[in-house]
């Protein structure tokens, strides 16, 4: 029997204070990796060997034994975050059960519930600030493009949310998506993202544009 590592994360709680500080922090960071791209030019960086051989598990691999993700959704429907966030784990060599991992960040509350008006409760993906050093020590925010390249270069992945309408170029796409970075292929991103079978390449500035939020990891 394999022997993995217990992942400990901090508590995802905030103060009411913290969390507008935080909220309007991170939209700054936001806009200036956006701005970044008017100067973008990813010829500067050439290719870049994938920094991983690891996969990130693909969800439909998984269907057969369904892994809660709290008691009220599954890492199927609601874990892309998850599969990111143990990716990244294991390329860097940990050992991590995925179930204890989603466990984990249901307890320290990183798993967004909100009850609606008519007692409906909505799942709307993990917390953001799982990824982020303040909290959990994992990554710092990209501020320009070029820290992602720089990145890779240095061997580590990067980890995006990105919008699915702007992604997939589709207006019906609602909400967003977690996706790990591992490389570049001419103008193209090497993308971990399990919600594929098979690596993703798509073009690099595409894929920035549609880029809410870009983590480095250490």
């Amino acid at each position: 029997m394999e022997i993995t590592e217990k992942v400990i994360l901090a508590k995802r709680e905030e103060t009411p204070s913290d969390w507008e500080t935080h909220k309007r922090v991170n939209s700054q960071i936001s806009e200036k990796f956006q701005l970044s791209l008017s100067n973008f030019d990813e010829k500067l960086y050439g290719d870049i060997k994938p920094v991983t051989a690891e996969r990130i598990y693909y969800n439909s691999e998984l269907d057969a034994v369904p892994i809660p993700y709290g008691p009220n959704t599954t890492l199927q429907k609601s874990g892309c975050a998850i599969y990111a966030l143990e990716h990244a784990l294991r390329a860097k060599g940990k050992k991590i059960n995925i179930a204890q991992l989603a466990d984990e960040a249901y307890q320290k509350g990183y798993l967004c519930e909100v009850k609606k008006d008519d007692g409906v409760l909505e799942i709307r993906g993990t917390y953001h600030n799982l990824f982020d050093m303040y909290k959990n020590g994992f990554c710092n925010r990209a501020i320009k493009y070029q820290e992602v390249f720089d990145n890779l270069k240095a061997g580590k992945i990067v980890t995006l949310l990105i919008s699915n309408q702007k992604y997939h170029n589709d207006p019906n796409r609602e909400g967003s998506h977690f996706i790990n970075v591992i490389g570049k292929k001419g103008n193209l991103l090497i993308i971990e993202d399990s919600n594929s079978k098979e690596r993703v390449k798509k073009d690099c500035l595409e894929v920035f544009k549609s880029t809410n939020v870009a983590w480095l990891w250490l």
